[in-house]
């Protein structure tokens, strides 16, 4: 192995096995003015970032994954992350989350979580601040909420649809593990949707306490900044079928 490749190595693996802190007082102030929350100690602090060394991890799990994105441009995928997108997909990245790309048109990258069980930094977490203070009355402490960590990190919970839409292209939950489902709903009624290797229960789980060992997957849309120039035919095709996901 040459000195390159070696170094090239080293810095890999480095960024995809980052220390894990816990944040420190600044940060913690900043993520409870995020979310209004006055105690969230679970939340982890994305380990050291380096962007070329992340940017080989994106590039070799994109080739690894093309079976589910045929078609689309790695270069153009990579390209049209901007340093805010980089910092967001590290947050995913550095809690195990194993950002890829999930779904693409014209417009549109979805990374998401691709990673095939929960990590352990994501887990026993509320669902959102709402969740998180009812439990803190019957579990005094906070336990942090995964609605807080990815609004901190700058994605969103990942959608029922697109999970729905993920089922054939990436394994889920294979420890048999539970993870908490972006709901626009959880606020007002006090339940929210789960994903487990089977699929996606649309049942809805009480979001009022603790749910011991469930984690969270996230998602992140990031615009095409080279988009194809439109023609004549694509505008009415795009006319008549929407994105699915």
């Amino acid at each position: 192995m040459s000195l390159q490749l070696r170094e090239m190595w080293v810095r890999t693996e480095s960024a995809m096995n980052p220390s894990r802190e816990y944040l420190h007082e600044e940060a913690l102030r900043n993520i409870q003015t995020i979310t209004g929350k006055s105690a969230i100690k679970a939340v982890m602090k994305p380990g050291p970032f380096d962007e070329d060394a992340f940017r080989a991890t994106l590039e070799r799990r994109f080739i690894e994954q093309n079976d589910a994105h045929k078609g689309v441009s790695c270069n153009t995928a990579l390209d049209s992350l901007t340093s805010g997108d980089l910092k967001s997909l590290w947050g995913m990245e550095s809690t195990g989350g194993m950002p890829g790309v999930a779904f693409a048109d014209d417009k549109w990258f979805l990374w998401t979580d691709t990673c095939p069980a929960t990590s352990e930094e994501r887990r026993n977490l509320c669902y959102n601040e709402f969740g998180e203070e009812e439990s803190d009355r019957i579990y005094p402490g906070s336990f942090g909420n995964a609605e807080a960590l990815a609004k901190f990190w700058g994605v969103t919970l990942l959608r029922p649809t697109v999970r729905h839409a993920m089922q054939d292209k990436f394994p889920f939950e294979v420890d048999g593990s539970l993870v908490w489902l972006n709901s626009p709903n959880a606020n007002r009624d006090g339940r929210a949707f789960r994903s487990y290797s089977g699929g996606v229960d649309t049942s809805n789980y009480s979001i009022r306490n603790h749910r011991d060992d469930w984690g969270f997957r996230t998602e992140k849309l990031v615009e095409n900044k080279f988009p194809p120039k439109p023609t004549l035919f694509s505008s009415f095709i795009e006319g008549l079928s929407g994105r699915q996901w």
